[in-house]
């Protein structure tokens, strides 16, 4: 540590001191009381600081009033964090989020259920006024709707009785029964298969002890 302080290691007699200290004075003071303030000065150190203390007044009025400050920060109390702190500290955080996320979702709800108040009541006033102004329109679309509606039930109407007329000749009674044994013995062997390919393989008992023993 002395390494870093110029001139430390003279000896008082070879020293000259003047009515104030010098620049390089001021600096070798400043390096050991910084070292005195944490307890590191040593035996010659310690001797060189106390003549500086003793022959500049100034020099001894800034270390008592380094003194003062060094014993005040000192005794101030370290900042410790209360027990749980953590805990408490996590919690508000997930209440903070959960209270956050609550008003979001009334703001999302609330401009959706203007959104759907203004829509609801555009259509009812453009449905309104298709109804007092267009009469005419309005009832050829419903004329529209029946006619339409109409020919789908005759058209399915038709299917129909194509489909039985067709199913009460001998011909359509025997392609039924022909693709009914067809189905029927489809199944048959699907299931045979699969029955055979998740059967599991029987193991005989004299295998299974050398199997065992092995």
């Amino acid at each position: 540590m002395s390494k870093n302080l110029p001139n430390s290691n003279r000896s008082t007699e070879h020293r000259h001191w003047g009515d104030h200290p010098t620049e390089a004075q001021d600096e070798e003071f400043f390096l050991l009381m910084s070292l005195a303030l944490d307890d590191l000065l040593d035996d010659e150190q310690q001797a060189t600081f106390s003549d500086y203390l003793n022959h500049f007044s100034t020099l001894a009025s800034l270390w008592a009033e380094w003194q003062q400050l060094h014993h005040q920060m000192c005794a101030m109390p370290h900042a410790m964090p209360t027990p749980n702190f953590v805990g408490r500290f996590e919690v508000r955080l997930a209440q903070q989020e959960r209270r956050r996320r609550l008003r979001q979702g009334m703001w999302i709800g609330l401009v959706t259920l203007i959104l759907w108040v203004s829509a609801s009541a555009g259509i009812l006033a453009v449905g309104t006024y298709l109804f007092v102004n267009q009469s005419a329109l309005l009832a050829e679309a419903v004329q529209s709707v029946i006619y339409f509606w109409a020919a789908v039930v005759a058209w399915f109407d038709g299917f129909a009785t194509t489909v039985n007329t067709f199913a009460a000749t001998p011909q359509a009674v025997g392609l039924g029964i022909g693709y009914l044994i067809l189905t029927v013995g489809l199944l048959t062997g699907w299931i045979q298969y699969l029955r055979r390919s998740t059967q599991l393989v029987e193991v005989p008992v004299e295998a299974n002890s050398r199997l065992s023993v092995a």
